[in-house]
């Protein structure tokens, strides 16, 4: 399992923050996003976490741009990408128990360092409720998710 982490310019030291905090959590992280001083466009920042995340399932990662909007919407026009704006840890432990997201979005600035760690922490403690008899209608849905 990997994680990666992309941002634009509007989030580069939420990113290397929530990058830390992951490698101290033991996960193998990759950094997909830009430097300091740098400019990036938004959508091409998420394609190139979508592309990493799609190569293996049990991958997952984290997009920060400014709001977090521009950035799942990219994210989510890739076949297999469930990416999830999380606003709050409910809306992020949803996202994983109920839509097994593989990607979370974060608006860097609407929420700020500190939430965004909140959150994080609030998907990774979460686990998919799909593969369970009782959470069999989620799976369900997240199929549907992909549907043509």
């Amino acid at each position: 399992m990997q994680v990666f982490v992309g941002c634009d310019h509007a989030a580069v030291a939420e990113k290397n923050t929530l990058k830390e905090f992951l490698i101290e959590k033991g996960f193998n992280v990759t950094d997909c996003g830009i430097q300091e001083g740098e400019k990036a466009d938004y959508p091409l920042m998420a394609q190139k976490v979508c592309d990493e995340v799609l190569k293996n399932e049990e991958n997952f990662g984290f997009l920060i741009c400014g709001t977090g909007i521009g950035i799942s919407i990219k994210a989510n026009r890739n076949k297999g990408i469930r990416a999830a704006l999380a606003y709050d840890e409910f809306s992020a432990a949803m996202a994983k128990e109920h839509n097994n997201a593989n990607i979370i979005c974060f608006g860097a600035r609407t929420m700020g360092t500190q939430n965004i760690l909140k959150y994080t922490q609030a998907y990774l403690d979460a686990t998919y409720a799909g593969l369970t008899e009782e959470g069999k209608r989620h799976d369900n849905r997240v199929k549907m998710l992909d549907m043509d």
